[in-house]
């Protein structure tokens, strides 16, 4: 499992509005559940994307 955080940079010169400095978030989590795998050509697990949140002025 992991959760991935969007992040700006918030530099003056490289954006003309300023954003929080978190925008977004993922969650990930790797499966190995047989039903999707069967369908998956040589893989032995996949990434599960589970959540995502984007700020929605960004």
């Amino acid at each position: 499992y992991a959760c991935l955080v969007a992040e700006t940079d918030n530099k003056p010169e490289s954006q003309a509005v300023t954003y929080p400095r978190i925008i977004g978030v993922v969650d990930v989590t790797v499966l190995r559940d047989d039903s999707v795998l069967q369908f998956l050509d040589d893989a032995d697990e996949y990434l599960y994307v589970s959540g995502i949140a984007v700020l929605t002025a960004f």
